[in-house]
């Protein structure tokens, strides 16, 4: 396995290097950091993008309104592991055709906002969580929820399609 990506910026590598001075193991992608006001959660999505490129998996972030965990719009961290095979569609105008393929989409992922609520989304069903820590480990993830909660997710679960 190869060493995450530098930071683009020398400001950005600084501000980085402050805020994970604290990260409890390189694997953590979100933990909790004692403050005077109590927890605060700390994200390192730079890592999260690293780990989705080592299994070949697509990584993008989005700004959106997810109506089950917020009314705001917040940003998105998103880690896909399958996607929907589109459907094509054919236009005849005289004796040419053309096919329309539509932009695929995402069946299967794990979508972070930037306050740490996460839906994971599978090929069954989709369950929301509020994540106050998240740990990379080989193929998968293991998180702790707001609730107590202890979830390990293998990338070979949503990837691979259940038998029928």
């Amino acid at each position: 396995m190869t060493s995450p990506p530098e930071a683009a910026d020398a400001d950005e590598s600084v501000a980085d290097e402050a805020s994970l001075d604290a990260k409890p193991s390189p694997a953590h992608i979100i933990w909790q950091k004692k403050t005077n006001v109590g927890q605060q959660k700390q994200f390192d999505f730079q890592y999260l993008r690293f780990w989705a490129s080592q299994f070949s998996l697509s990584y993008t972030e989005r700004r959106r309104v997810d109506g089950e965990r917020t009314v705001t719009p917040r940003d998105q961290h998103v880690v896909v592991f399958a996607e929907e095979e589109p459907n094509t569609e054919g236009i005849t105008v005289g004796e040419q055709t053309w096919s329309l393929a539509p932009q695929s989409t995402p069946r299967t992922f794990i979508e972070i906002d930037e306050a740490g609520l996460t839906r994971v989304q599978g090929w069954e069903n989709s369950m929301c969580f509020d994540i106050i820590e998240l740990i990379v480990d080989g193929p998968g993830v293991t998180f702790r929820t707001a609730s107590g909660d202890t979830k390990k997710l293998r990338i070979k679960q949503f990837v691979e399609r259940p038998k029928q």
